[in-house]
């Protein structure tokens, strides 16, 4: 969905099976390559990228791994760049056996985030069968809660 828009689109997971399908599903994107990492050990280029997508992430990590997760995103964002992402909220009657850590409302996330980033914005989404808070992150100047970040 972004790469129309990109110069170059870098897709990272750490599931072998789900790079293999992004590069399947979208061999013919030209600006679009996938790879294979894990987050918390990246070594990706300082002040690099205008946008990072984080997207249903994380949950999957613990406060500290998120610490370190979140300096590593600052350091490849160029000037006025954007984390954009979101995560599940946190819901009694849906648990899920593989997430470390959940945000229980959408001000425990914006604070979390405002410790990395000056200008936070976080909104609530309902879906039929979950909560997802989503969010917009940047040093930068601009509006986030307008509809277009571009």
């Amino acid at each position: 969905f972004i790469a129309p828009k990109a110069e170059s689109v870098i897709g990272i997971d750490f599931d072998p099976k789900a790079v293999a399908n992004a590069k399947a599903k979208f061999s013919r994107v030209r600006n679009a390559s996938f790879q294979l990492g894990d987050i918390r050990r990246l070594s990706l280029p300082a002040n690099h990228f205008d946008v990072v997508a984080w997207d249903a992430a994380i949950e999957h990590f613990t406060k500290e791994e998120m610490d370190s997760i979140f300096l590593s995103i600052r350091s490849v964002l160029r000037d006025g760049g954007m984390l954009l992402g979101s995560t599940v909220a946190r819901q009694e009657h849906l648990q899920h056996h593989d997430h470390e850590f959940e945000f229980s409302s959408p001000e425990e996330l914006a604070s979390f985030l405002r410790a990395y980033f000056r200008s936070v914005y976080v909104w609530e989404r309902r879906h039929e069968d979950r909560v997802n808070f989503y969010f917009r992150c940047t040093d930068g100047e601009k509006n986030l809660r307008s509809r277009s970040t571009a």
